[in-house]
């Protein structure tokens, strides 16, 4: 039942993970499996793919909203160097992006539409939640690329960004900013959806890329996608040692590789990610993200008052984090306090 909500509620890496610490339990405390039916479940989080969603929404509703997916609208990029041979990059990397976006399925991406310099804005009858958009600045052969989201409701900055590299290496350039964009994007918005901004400084772009592209493999919750998670997540603290996000990823990628039997069940592999989140939450205090993967670090270790502890504090700092209240749910059903539950 509570994977069939959490599921419901969008949070299919909690169900998965719920899974996995049920079938743990009952094998520990039981010495018996799961049933078929919460089997046959977790085999369709696995393979599972969102419906698709009526994109001919009436009254200028937004699209997606029905199905819970956000709607993007691609916004042409502005040329600020002056050079019109830059506008060809520009609209390029416009496709790129665009078709990079559409080949996610969480995502209804919009085509732009632009007139005598107005905003862009979405086709008749449509409205979309969010707008990404840039501009190109030029130095000798270096170029920049600064990309925005933005929440189309409110005008809020969601995520933003600037690349450099340049200009004889355009195509490998805008490959490199379509696949950044998605995973970024991807993380904003689920952060968004569950009320939560992240507090730990990115770090420089190649780490930042490292980082979402670990965390994009994570939520894929398999074993082979823990362990590549893993690596990418071990790179990016290779080139930042003090980085949060990438300590507090290595710490969530080894724990759960634990839980799904992707690692052995070592104590140095516990005694590693229990480290890397408490640096993490040393050096963000606040970071309700960190606190909730060292509550789980906890949990691996038998520590379950401590990993309270933790929920506790992440939902203080943050009430409407799904995951702290999902988290400590769990925990105090394996202390036996069914009610806090």
């Amino acid at each position: 039942l509570k994977m069939e909500l959490l599921l419901a509620c969008g949070q299919r890496d909690k169900a998965l993970r719920t899974f996995e610490t049920c079938r743990s339990v009952l094998r520990k405390e039981f010495g018996v499996d799961v049933s078929a039916e919460t089997r046959a479940l977790w085999q369709s989080l696995l393979s599972s793919t969102e419906p698709s969603s009526d994109l001919h929404t009436a009254n200028g509703a937004i699209a997606g909203q029905r199905s819970g997916r956000p709607s993007i609208v691609v916004a042409d990029i502005v040329n600020l160097t002056g050079q019109r041979g830059d506008d060809f990059f520009a609209k390029g990397l416009v496709h790129d992006i665009t078709t990079a976006l559409s080949e996610v399925a969480d995502y209804i991406v919009l085509s732009a539409l632009e007139k005598n310099g107005e905003e862009p804005r979405a086709p008749a009858g449509l409205r979309a939640r969010y707008t990404l958009k840039g501009s190109i600045q030029r130095s000798g052969d270096e170029l920049r690329v600064n990309i925005q989201l933005v929440d189309a409701a409110d005008g809020r900055n969601v995520w933003a960004q600037k690349f450099d590299d340049h200009s004889e290496n355009a195509l490998a350039f805008q490959d490199r900013i379509a696949q950044s964009v998605v995973l970024a994007v991807s993380l904003e918005l689920q952060l968004t959806n569950w009320k939560v901004r992240d507090k730990s400084p990115p770090g420089p772009p190649e780490v930042r890329r490292l980082v979402n592209e670990a965390l994009m493999k994570y939520f894929e919750m398999t074993r082979d996608s823990l362990l590549v998670s893993k690596g990418l997540a071990e790179k990016a603290l290779l080139l930042a040692p003090d980085n949060v996000r990438a300590k507090r990823t290595l710490s969530i990628a080894t724990t759960m590789g634990v839980a799904f039997g992707a690692l052995p069940f070592a104590q140095e592999h516990i005694d590693r990610a229990i480290e890397l989140a408490e640096d993490s939450v040393r050096a963000v205090p606040d970071d309700e993200i960190a606190r909730c993967i060292l509550s789980f670090a906890y949990e691996c270790d038998g520590r379950i008052d401590e990993a309270i502890v933790q929920c506790q504090h992440a939902i203080s700092l943050n009430p409407s984090y799904p995951s702290g209240h999902g988290d400590i749910s769990m925990l105090f059903a394996l202390r036996g306090q069914v009610s806090e539950a």
